[in-house]
């Protein structure tokens, strides 16, 4: 459920309110240009937002195997790591 809330809310900022996201990312930024914010966004809220898809999954496994291998102790379920 959570998970196609998300989706939902990144839908419809993307679809129509993409230009007001400035206003807001100005609001709570440090100082910063409108070139550097569009940036900012588009690097952390992007289509691997909506689905990762194979690429994404693969490079999730791949991060969390380094992180295995070097944090031994570490124990999660690789299941439950995707929603279905």
């Amino acid at each position: 459920l959570v998970d196609r809330l998300i989706m939902k809310s990144i839908e419809y900022a993307y679809s129509h309110h993409y230009k007001e996201m400035t206003g807001y990312v100005k609001e709570h930024a440090q100082e910063m240009s409108e070139a550097i914010m569009r940036k900012h966004i588009d690097l952390y809220v992007n289509a691997y937002s909506l689905g990762l898809g194979e690429t994404g999954k693969k490079a999730v496994m791949k991060f969390l195997d380094v992180y295995k291998a070097n944090n031994p102790e570490a124990r999660f379920l690789e299941t439950d790591l995707f929603v279905k």
